[in-house]
């Protein structure tokens, strides 16, 4: 597991978020306010080959446990905002047809991401790595982080991948599926917020 001081990280980022909110001219006259953060890791070199880690969703747990709480106290409540399962730099600079990546799931949960992470494709392919990795989340190991295929178009993808379907064992098409997953995800916990 990653080592975190969760306590430590989400303190800072409450006091940041508040900070940068106290110093927004008018806020009640902007025609929207939306707070983004991401606290998704800049690299998935932090979790092992061939092994999962959970990582906090920081920006979620610090709007939702913080800002949301007290909205009713603020002079305007920030609309949510993130990068969903990618860091906001990017993979600048990185070119697949020469530069080998690891095979790695990126999974929204609650109040955190579960990271699954294979092995580099330029050692196994990723066409034989996805559907291992998509059953070890759809029905091995993994299956109790998993909500069923039927919760949005991303599971159902992953469950396809799981059984063999093909065009579903690239990084492109993972990043699709949870990313979907992950929209979907955070807009239904706005919603259970909102309209409990």
């Amino acid at each position: 597991m990653v080592e975190t001081s969760r306590p430590v990280v989400l303190d800072g980022v409450r006091d940041l978020a508040t900070q940068f909110l106290r110093a927004v001219p008018k806020p009640t006259q902007w025609r929207t306010l939306t707070l983004i953060g991401s606290a998704f890791p800049k690299s998935m070199g932090l979790i092992d080959r061939e092994s999962h880690d959970l990582v906090d969703r920081t920006e979620w747990l610090v709007w939702r446990d913080d800002l949301y709480a007290r909205r009713q106290s603020l002079q305007r409540m920030p609309t949510f905002g993130d990068c969903a399962i990618q860091h906001p730099v990017g993979v600048e600079r990185f070119d697949p047809r020469i530069m080998k990546a690891s095979a790695a799931v990126r999974y929204a949960l609650d109040d955190e991401w579960l990271l699954i992470k294979g092995v580099s494709t330029g050692v196994t392919n990723p066409s034989a790595q996805f559907p291992k990795l998509a059953r070890q989340i759809v029905s091995g190991r993994l299956s109790k982080f998993y909500v069923g295929a039927s919760h949005c178009a991303g599971c159902d993808g992953m469950s396809r991948s799981a059984a063999g379907a093909p065009k579903l064992g690239s990084a492109e098409a993972w990043r699709r599926l949870g990313t979907i997953h992950h929209l979907t995800s955070t807009t239904e916990q706005i919603v259970r917020l909102a309209w409990p």
